[in-house]
């Protein structure tokens, strides 16, 4: 029953969402936790990233099953942080818009990589994207925000996961396909 209850709920909860516009600095949002539950699901490059990493993360080595899920939230936090206070970091649209591409092909070709270079290019990524979501936000006032956010980025990843692993097991070919889609889907917005 809790199988098809969460993402039932995920699912749900996107269709009932506002557009948030992620990357749109004249939106105004509340510093609510709900808000932060709902913003990842609705900004479509941040919620296919968060899938992307999760279907990953079901393909690498058993020795990475926390640390790759760990950096990525140590990074969505951090990043967070330095877009609330104000910095620049460059080119953090192409640093999302390209975990979109490297991921998903990286999910398309079932690749495994090495602890030394799978943290870090999670933590790049997640560094951008954590960025977007605290520049957006920009309130000194957006705890409540943040752990809602880190909250749907770690449930989202999760729940990609583990449906992931069942999906190998019976239809091998879909995480490849879906991995295949992501890169393109990324490809597809840094052209555009």
């Amino acid at each position: 029953m809790r199988r098809i209850l969460i993402p039932s709920s995920m699912a749900a909860a996107m269709f009932v969402a506002t557009p948030a516009l992620a990357h749109n600095e004249t939106v105004s949002l509340s510093s609510s936790l709900l808000s932060g539950l709902l913003h990842p699901l609705t900004g479509f490059d941040h919620l296919l990233a968060m899938i992307a990493f999760g279907i990953w993360f079901s393909l690498q080595n058993a020795k990475q099953v926390y640390s790759l899920p760990s950096i990525l939230l140590v990074m969505l936090v951090a990043g967070f942080g330095l877009g609330m206070s104000g910095l620049n970091l460059p080119m953090v649209e192409g640093g999302i818009l390209s975990s979109l591409f490297v991921i998903g092909l990286l999910v398309a070709t079932a690749t495994k990589l090495k602890a030394q270079i799978a943290l870090p290019l999670t933590g790049v990524f997640a560094l951008f994207h954590g960025f977007a979501h605290g520049a957006e936000i920009g309130s000194a006032f957006a705890g409540l925000f943040m752990i809602g956010f880190i909250l749907s980025c770690a449930l989202t990843v999760m729940i990609s996961s583990k449906l992931s692993l069942n999906l190998q097991a019976k239809i091998p070919l879909i995480t490849k396909f879906i991995g295949l889609l992501i890169a393109m889907t990324g490809l597809s917005l840094v052209a555009a």
